[in-house]
């Protein structure tokens, strides 16, 4: 009895050789293998020897209804049975998902005798014809009505995808000028972005065209590593431990360089402080990551780093489309063009993700799901640089209509003292003319009561006429140069020339001064306060308010010296704001080119090394002026 059950044994283990066999033909081109057709052993010991699986393959292998193992110490061995049930000799190439960069031994088995080996992974080195994407690449050939069983052993620090490929050798040549197709595809792309954006940094010197060239050239790096093909080029030459760690320090440099190309593409210092340390944080712990990779890496702990690397990574994706969505909020130029190529590249991702845990099947061309996303995330952020430059550009131009606008105002100013200094004679010659008109008086000894007044009269028209003469003068006719001088003095200047429309708008204008002697150019300090004391005489008219008034004050602080200038017609739009300093911007209804605020910020930042800020207060608008 005993007898007959190990008999009855035997052959139903003999029988479970073609229960699992997957029989092909001639007419199978390609065939998805996965948990269905695989026989799975975990060895948990990490100990079990090729010929210790092929001994005990019957009470080791069992049915598991998974492809994916994650993160483990333990070896995963799979088994495969090809059972060639044509009356011709079938070939066919056999290729492994994930495996090059993972430690995968493959085994062929022919009558339970082992033919022929394969070795791939971390720890040795790669030919181009082993390898295909990031696949084992293995020719196997089937005698008619044979099987072979084919053996996987995977140790693998990162996620283990179990499934397989077989392809027909016309399906398979096929498939590689496709890949090939693909591949140069992507990188052709990339390649040429990079060239150009290279090209404009070394024009413009521009930080922002600088990190974009460093990220993308990590991320065509990375891509073509993780595909193998740089792998199985560089690995005799370069040695695969220098791939293994350059490999796993590519997504940090990427990382690196991306914020620092957020952070200086869109001036986030500036523009949004918070999101600029925030980066910065990104930065430095990515940085540490990679310095503690370098020096502290070891076989031993390879899991924990990878692990580690896993979240972060993660979490650097969903600060940096966090990022995204601030920035587009915030409305700054090449925002929308950043937004679409994070979120491509976040979406790509995580649908690869996805895919790799067995959720979304894209079969074998989801090993472009990621190179995808990193190819339109290059086009795009390329496309939001495009913009900076065409802002450059913008600048460039405004610049230039400027610098025209402050050499008109000098040639005017140049022709004005000309003609003022003109003016002295004939008020001079008035003035001795009312003083030979007192010396007759004082001859004939006569006093007149209605003569007396009618001189006084004179001489005060004459002697204000004089003063506003001299300062027309003295403010057109200065040089711009540096020198020191009186702030309250050159205020003081400025006003004397508004003089006329101050009183016919009635416009009460007060003051606080301290006393400040300041260093600089007071020609073009002058040219700016009159700009902007010009800008608020002309709203406050425009807006008809009542008890007109303009307050100008000054101090000096930690960080310079501070002339603060307010009117009360009810601030700037708030939509406007941002728009004041903008040439040809007005926010005057009925006149005004838009030019001089314009001029003023470019003056105060070009010529006077200062700054000049806008804000609404409670009763109109404020321009602070700050200069060291």
């Amino acid at each position: 009895m005993f007898k007959m059950l190990k008999i009855i044994l035997a052959a139903l283990l003999f029988s479970c050789h073609f229960l699992f066999a997957l029989d092909i033909d001639e007419k199978v081109n390609k065939l998805s293998i996965s948990s269905g057709n695989l026989l799975s052993y975990i060895d948990k010991g990490r100990d079990k020897s090729f010929e210790e699986i092929l001994a005990n393959q019957d009470k080791l292998f069992l049915h598991v209804k998974k492809n994916i193992f994650t993160y483990s110490h333990e070896i995963i061995w799979t088994k495969l049975t090809l059972h060639n049930k044509s009356k011709k000799e079938l070939e066919g190439y056999l290729l492994n998902h994930f495996s090059a960069l993972d430690e995968v031994d493959v085994y062929l088995v022919k009558n339970n005798k082992l033919y022929e080996k394969f070795f791939f992974g971390d720890m040795r080195a790669v030919t181009n014809k082993e390898i295909l994407n990031r696949f084992t690449n293995i020719n196997i050939k089937i005698e008619a009505k044979k099987s072979v069983d084919i053996f996987v052993r995977y140790a693998s620090s990162t996620p283990i995808n179990t499934e397989l490929e077989l392809f027909s050798k016309s399906f398979y040549d096929g498939f590689i000028f496709k890949d090939f197709t693909i591949w140069g595809f992507f990188v052709g792309i990339s390649l040429a972005l990079i060239l150009y954006n290279f090209m404009i940094y070394l024009s413009l010197k521009q930080k922002a065209f600088l990190f974009y060239v460093l990220h993308a050239l990590v991320n065509v790096y990375n891509t073509l590593t993780s595909s193998g093909h740089i792998y199985a080029l560089l690995s005799p030459y370069f040695g695969v431990e220098f791939l293994n760690i350059t490999y796993k320090i590519t997504p940090s440099l990427a990382i690196i360089f991306m914020s620092s190309f957020i952070i200086t593409l869109f001036d986030l210092k500036k523009n949004i402080k918070w999101l600029y340390y925030l980066n910065f944080g990104v930065i430095y712990l990515f940085s540490a990551f990679m310095f503690v990779l370098f020096f502290f890496y070891t076989n031993d702990t390879i899991l924990i780093y990878n692990k580690i690397a896993s979240i972060l990574i993660q979490f650097s994706l969903l600060f940096m489309l966090l990022s995204a969505c601030v920035i587009v909020y915030k409305r700054l130029s090449g925002s929308l063009y950043f937004f679409l190529g994070t979120g491509f590249l976040v979406l790509s991702i995580f649908l690869y993700v996805l895919h790799f845990l067995g959720r979304i099947d894209f079969g074998i061309w989801s090993i472009y799901i990621s190179t995808l996303g990193r190819t339109v995330d290059i086009v795009f952020l390329s496309m939001a640089l495009g913009k900076r430059i065409k802002n450059i550009e913008t600048q460039r131009l405004e610049n230039a209509f400027l610098v025209e606008q402050s050499n008109k105002f000098n040639s005017t100013s140049y022709l004005l003292a000309g003609i003022l200094h003109q003016f002295k004679q004939p008020i001079i010659h008035l003035g001795s003319e009312v003083l030979n008109l007192r010396v007759l008086q004082y001859k004939k000894a006569t006093s007149d009561k209605e003569e007396e007044g009618i001189l006084k009269n004179m001489e005060t028209q004459i002697e204000g006429m004089s003063v506003l003469v001299e300062n027309f003068y003295s403010f057109y006719s200065s040089e711009s140069n540096n020198a020191t001088f009186n702030l309250e003095n050159s205020i003081d200047k400025t006003l004397s020339i508004l003089h006329s429309s101050l009183k016919a708008y009635n416009i009460e204008v007060k003051k606080e001064y301290e006393s400040i002697n300041l260093n600089s150019n007071e020609k073009i300090l002058n040219q700016v306060l009159l700009i902007i004391l010009e800008n608020a005489i002309s709203i406050l008219d425009e807006r008809k308010v009542q008890n007109p008034m303009i307050e100008i004050f000054t101090c000096k602080d930690e960080k310079g010296i501070k002339i603060t200038i307010k009117d009360n017609a009810g601030g700037i739009a708030v939509q406007d704001i941002k728009k004041v300093f903008t040439v040809h911007y007005s926010e005057r209804k009925t006149k005004g080119l838009g030019i001089g605020l314009a001029l003023a910020k470019n003056l105060i930042e070009t010529r006077l090394a200062g700054k000049i800020e806008v804000a609404n207060e409670e009763k109109g608008a404020a321009f602070t002026i700050r200069v060291s």
